[in-house]
């Protein structure tokens, strides 16, 4: 499963307490890359929140790291603005 692969090194920020943190951008490249679809965001205290939109049903993988659930903006967005949130933290 694609969340056993999720590790501190591949995240945005890394939390070592729920694997999910700083995910979003990789786990929206992955899904993009293998079932294609709409790329959407939402505006987030620490950066922006990546997900998919597939056959008219948003994928986000990654909403398990929030207490609650999130407010998403699904502001449409592009895999050039993703990238940026993928490249390594140097």
């Amino acid at each position: 499963m694609l969340i056993d692969a999720w590790l501190a090194k591949t995240a945005r920020y890394g939390n070592q307490s729920d694997s999910a943190v700083g995910q979003c951008s990789v786990m929206l490249t992955v899904i993009h890359d293998v079932f294609g679809g709409t790329i959407f965001r939402t505006q987030l205290p620490v950066g922006y929140c990546y997900y998919n939109r597939i056959d008219r049903k948003f994928v986000d993988l990654t909403d398990s790291q929030f207490e609650t659930p999130i407010d998403h903006d699904d502001e449409l967005s592009s895999r050039e603005k993703v990238d940026v949130g993928t490249e390594p933290l140097e």
